[in-house]
């Protein structure tokens, strides 16, 4: 129903009123016959509300006057919306105000409130625009008769899940959902009025308190004072407040009952601070509880000593934040991790979601943010104004810190305390995007203390009389105000004599004078003796690094990282030049220092405005890249072999056709010293974004199906700019590359006569009368050795003719492994690779250990205090996995610290940096291996019943030695659990008898003899007897039937299984923790030995002679080639030596359980031909050193 009024005096509204009453009866009697009764109960309610809506409109206003509703008879049209909650459907005289409308078919009137009845013409839809969506108009009916636009309020809320409320000068329309407000209305002349031109500003921040007409700001009790009474100077709340705003100001003194004050003067450390270009397009989207959306952004480095930089947090609701105050950026992790214990401690809430940039720092946050269920969202690239909550944060945390410190004129090396106390009075200051409430006000629902506030950097004089040594010692000194404590509700007081700092309650302040500003002139306290000297001091200064500004509770605010702290003398400085009187006397001791020599250490300052560039990093993308000339030359240098070798051609792209990204990868490489010997530049294609079935068929096949990747970035053709590379040969990172290209490598080899070996694919045998060569191929690494150097050139020539080699050097270093080549040994070592482990650790200054973990009761689960961020220990660990290469002394402690990957904890990282500090104290010590006459394989095997407490599964572990030195070594635990201690040696014993098999296949396939089946020596007793008794045991017939080959490969006599006593057990020390005498006299069992001192001498080059290379991959290990290079002759005797080795491994996973480590090496003596022997050492060596994980 419509109600229509006219502009009436007092009588002719009651009549229309009573004449509405009569006409809605006479409705209703007729309704009641010709329509059901629920419509006539409607129509009744209808009517009524009609009625009482009249009976309010119709009072006499202030000059007699009635408010006119909105479909008055007048002639003049109004292009607004107007609110009406009597109204059914929405109303309009305007067909234009219909986006799409039809021809009213029906036959049904508009009644409007004098009783009659108006024609409907036509019927359509709408919309309103609204700050975050539109709001439908749904079956608007044109009455040509109105002549105002009308909404009805439940049609509204209906259509639009939306809740309208009213107050005494206006209406805000909100979300239901989100309480988020989408439109607003002014009271025009008693009625709702919706202004039909679009709104010059967004409503998302609408308070209702300003719409209802109430006042934000309240009048606070005054607070108790140690000082004087609260001034009205506008001037001096200006300095307290920390230079806000003069409005702000305004607002403070309206808070505590003050007079607001009017002046037209310069503040000149406000123009000092605050000078500004033009601010951005303002946000005004606000989230609709505290801590649903956080606003982190970094701020640093500081251009003056002090900590590296900030980190903030607002919340986007209360626009309330805290400070972090970091030393590096790797901090903000775990700064966010805190901030995060703190919210759900305090506030009793979660952080629901995180905005950041995409800064380096905040990519790491990814992982840890989808842990926890918060969403992380980030802004574009280069596009800082997205972050603009926490920007505008930065802005206006520095601007009045410096305004701070600019008025007191304090030093810039105080900018760290400036910064904490400028936060704590930002977040106390009405804020106009909170209706002029605080943000302190708006979390807290109170009134922040303003009475306790005082100007920065003034002179105050703290009680110290409690801190006397003598009664005759001063009850206060002068100080500078500097902040507020962040653990105790009191001042911070600088003491500039001493570079202390004092932390009282009861302090005087003179609010007009500033120590920094001029000379002080006060004398220090008079010296009794050395032993009644005051010590002023109430508390150490907290590091810079742990310092934190975070609310908790209204009356503790400030909550420090940590409770560490340091020596005071660390932030002294050096006092301000005094007049003292004569009679003060002097220091009471006679010790000379350099200071009082004046011998001083020069200081090294850096400009804030000078960069320190380090070439030897490597960028992450090719916007750093293309910054450094070297990284430039090495992208030229790719892409020139990648034209030559003709990878691709430039096409239009085509249709239907996936095109896949590429992108460039830089990585270092050094030299033995650790210099950089190349910058290597590689294209490589975005293979995850290939589509299964469409881009290829099969990864282990090639596939002739032609792939299309973009042009690589920096090398786009002038000419052709919208063309792609459609590839004609193989690139990195694609699916199909791996098998093609072994494909291509397998089918030269074997057409110039080389044979694959059957126990591992990778290696290539060439074989014939007087000469017998050896490929060994890892990726696209080719490793060539063998007999005769003659067949060495012409292979790699052969090679050359069909692909791009690169011939590398007589190798030292490679990847993290030295090898160290002696007239008596070959030593492979890993220092570099721990020294960089260690300083990622943070322990190159620590001290060194014995051994890598303690005798004692074996780790468990349930040891510790679980990790919150256990990025750390994986990735500590999985780079361990990497050290048992060349150090298979650490490799059982490896392989229990590899079972926690999941759940580690306290304990379980205290091991990890056990092992570390062990490493840093054995740095040089390495496999060793020395010059043998014996072919003979012999092995050691041990297992350590049920010692897992989480599921009592046994521990195995094993070392092979051929020809005396250590060529395999296994430690791990056992898959499934043993029933009894001959079960579980059992097992161990089957693990190593499969892995002599296999290096027994490898030997026949490199035509090396073996003379006597090997040695297999065992500690258990029984386990042996069970070995060699064809009979079954009862407490064998569960054993799964594929470990009793071991008893057929003894009852064959390939295998000799012994006994042998514990304590000559050299396996021990890869199944248990042990003493530290026993685990070093092991450890030298093992040939991990000390790298010696090499002279080479005058050893020559001569002629090659026949050598016998061992080189091999496991088929069921991570891969890890090592070759060595040609074999020469010394001048004096008849040694052989590998003067070139390389290898390379595969990255280790190192979220798996089990850490088998397996090195494979061949050191021997042997019989070369009939006519000589020859005494060879550290000949051939490729072994996968390898960490296979067991689940």
């Amino acid at each position: 129903m419509v109600e229509i009024l006219d502009m009436v005096q007092e009588e002719v509204a009651l009549t229309t009123i009573l004449t509405h009453l009569e006409t809605s009866i006479m409705f209703l009697v007729a309704a009641m016959e010709n329509h059901s009764a629920k419509y006539v109960v409607n129509m009744v309610t209808l009517q009524l509300i009609a009625i009482i809506d009249l009976i309010r409109l119709y009072q006499p206003t202030m000059n007699n006057h009635l408010a006119a509703m909105v479909a008055t008879s007048s002639t003049v049209g109004d292009e607004s919306w107007y609110m009406d909650t009597g109204a059914t459907h929405h109303l309009t005289p305007n067909l234009n105000k219909l986006n799409s409308h039809t021809p009213f078919a029906g036959s049904d009137k508009v009644m409007v409130g004098n009783g009659n009845r108006v024609n409907i013409s036509n019927i359509g839809h709408s919309t309103i625009s609204s700050t975050s969506r539109f709001l439908n108009l749904k079956n608007i009916l044109h009455v040509p008769q109105l002549t105002t636009n009308l909404i009805s309020v439940n049609r509204l809320c209906t259509d639009n899940n939306v809740t309208v409320e009213f107050f005494a000068n206006g209406f805000v329309v909100k979300d239901q959902a989100s309480k988020k407000a989408l439109l607003q209305g002014n009271l025009n002349y008693g009625l709702y009025k919706l202004s039909s031109s679009a709104p010059s500003r967004r409503y998302q921040d609408l308070d209702d308190n300003k719409l209802a007409g109430r006042t934000s700001l309240t009048t606070e009790v005054p607070c108790m004072s140690s000082t004087l009474q609260l001034s009205n100077k506008a001037d001096l709340w200006h300095f307290r407040l920390g230079h806000p705003a003069r409005k702000i100001v305004n607002k403070v003194l309206s808070a505590c009952s003050l007079p607001p004050e009017h002046w037209t003067g310069v503040c000149e450390p406000c123009q000092m601070a605050k000078s500004h270009s033009l601010p951005f397009t303002l946000s005004e989207s606000r989230a609709s509880q505290p801590f649903a959306l956080v606003h982190s952004n970094l701020w640093g480095p500081a251009p003056v000593v002090g900590t590296n930089g900030a980190r903030y947090f607002v919340d986007d609701h209360t626009r309330f934040s805290w400070l972090y105050l970091l030393a590096s950026k790797d901090q903000a992790i775990s700064a966010f991790l805190q901030f995060k214990v703190m919210i759900e401690t305090q506030f009793d809430t979660k952080v629901r979601m995180l905005q950041t940039d995409w800064g380096g720092e905040f990519q790491a946050f990814t992982n840890t943010l989808c842990k926890f269920g918060i969403l992380h969202r980030v802004s574009c690239p280069s596009t800082s104004q997205q972050n603009g909550r926490v920007e505008r944060k930065h802005r206006h945390v520095v601007e009045v810190g410096l305004s701070l410190l600019a008025h007191a004129s304090i030093p810039l090396k105080y900018w760290h305390f400036a910064f904490q106390s400028a936060l704590y009075l930002i977040n106390r200051l009405p804020s106009s995007v909170l209706n002029f409430s605080s943000p302190y006000k708006t979390l807290y629902h109170c009134l922040p203390n303003y009475s306790f506030l005082r100007v920065y950097g003034c002179t105050c004089y703290p009680f110290l009389r409690p801190f006397n040594r003598h009664k005759f010692a001063y009850r206060s000194v002068k100080c500078t105000f500097i902040g507020y404590n962040s653990k105790h509700k009191g001042y911070l007081c600088l003491n500039i004599s001493n570079g202390k700092i004092h932390i009282s309650q009861h302090v005087i302040f003179d609010e007009l004078d500033f120590p920094f500003a001029k000379p002080s002139t006060v004398q220090p306290p008079c010296r009794v003796s050395p032993t009644h000297c005051a010590i002023p001091l109430v508390a150490p200064i907290t590091p810079i690094s742990s310092l934190l500004t975070s609310l908790s509770s209204p009356s503790s605010e400030l909550v420090p990282i940590s409770d560490t702290s340091v020596s005071i003398s660390s932030f002294e400085v050096a006092p301000i030049p005094t007049t003292q009187p004569s009679h003060v006397p002097s220091p009471c001791h006679p010790m000379t220092t350099r200071a009082k020599n004046g011998i001083f250490k020069p200081k090294i300052f850096l400009s804030p405005t000078e960069t320190i560039f380090h070439p030897l990093w490597e960028p992450n993308s090719f916007k750093e890249a293309v910054k450094v000339p070297e990284w430039q030359q090495a992208m030229h240098l790719e892409f020139e072999a990648l034209m030559s070798n003709k990878t691709w051609v430039l096409v239009p792209p085509p249709p239907n056709q996936n095109i896949i990204g590429c992108r460039w990868v830089y990585k270092l490489k050094y030299k033995p010293n650790g210099t950089v010997e190349c910058y290597k530049a590689r294209l490589v294609a975005k293979g995850f974004h290939q589509t299964p079935s469409f881009d290829y068929f099969e990864t282990f096949s090639p596939v002739v199906k032609p792939t299309t990747i973009r042009v690589p970035p920096g090398f786009v053709d002038p000419s052709k700019p919208n063309f792609v590379c459609k590839l004609t040969k193989a690139l990195y990172g694609l699916k199909q590359v791996p098998r093609a290209w072994f494909t291509k490598l397998s089918s030269a080899l074997v057409k110039w006569g080389f044979s694959m070996s059957q126990t591992d694919t990778s290696m290539f045998v060439y074989c014939n009368n007087s000469a017998m060569l050896v490929v060994l191929v890892y990726v696209d690494d080719i490793i060539v050795t063998g007999s005769s150097s003659l067949l060495i050139e012409q292979l790699i020539s052969s090679l050359n003719s069909c692909f791009a080699l690169k011939d590398l050097s007589p190798l030292n270093f490679f990847l993290g492994i030295e090898v160290l080549n002696s007239r008596s040994s070959l030593h492979l070592s890993q220092a570099k690779y721990i020294c960089d482990l260690l300083q990622r650790a943070g322990l190159s200054e620590s001290k060194s250990m014995a051994s890598p973990m303690a005798a004692g009761p074996v780790l468990s689960i349930a040891d510790g205090t679980r990790l919150e961020d256990p990025t750390l220990y994986r990735s500590l660990v999985g780079a361990l996995q990497y050290c048992t290469i060349t150090r298979p002394d650490i490799a059982y402690t490896v392989n229990k610290l590899c079972q926690f990957m999941h759940a580690p904890t306290s304990t379980h990282l205290q091991v990890v940096k056990r092992v570390l500090r062990y490493l840093k104290g054995s740095l040089f010590y390495g496999l060793s291996f020395q010059p043998s006459s014996s072919l003979d394989l012999i092995a050691y095997t041990d297992a350590d019943w049920a010692s897992c407490p989480n599921d009592r599964r046994s521990t195995s572990g094993y070392c092979i030695f051929f020809g005396g030195n250590l060529v395999s070594w296994s430690a791990s635990k056992q898959k499934v659990v043993s029933r009894s201690s001959t079960e579980s040696e059992y097992r161990g014993l089957a693990n190593v008898a499969a892995e002599l098999t296999w290096i027994q296949s490898l030997l026949k396939e490199l035509f090396v003899p073996l003379f006597q089946p090997p040695v297999l020596y065992c500690d258990n007793l029984s386990t042996t007897y069970l070995a060699a008794n064809p009979i079954l045991h009862s407490r064998a017939k569960h054993v799964e039937i594929d470990y009793h080959f071991v008893r057929e490969r003894v009852l064959q006599k390939t295998l000799d299984v012994r006994f042998l006593p514990s304590e000559d057990q050299v396996a021990d020390i890869l199944t248990k923790s042990l003493s530290t005498q026993h685990f070093l006299h092991l450890r030298s069992k093992l040939t991990v030995l000390s790298r010696p001192v090499c002279l080479r001498g005058d050893v020559k080059k001569c002629s090659a002679h026949p050598v016998l290379i061992f080189i091999s991959l496991s088929s069921f290990c991570v891969n890890m080639v090592m070759h060595a290079g040609y074999m020469h002759w010394g001048e004096n005797k008849k040694e052989v030596y590998g003067e070139r080795m390389i290898e390379e491994a595969e990255k280790i996973d190192s979220e798996r359980n089990d850490l088998v480590g397996v090195g494979r090496w061949w050191c021997d003596g042997m019989s070369l031909s009939a006519e000589w022997e020859v005494e060879m050492w550290g000949v051939m060596m490729s072994m996968t050193m390898v960490m296979m994980a067991k689940r």
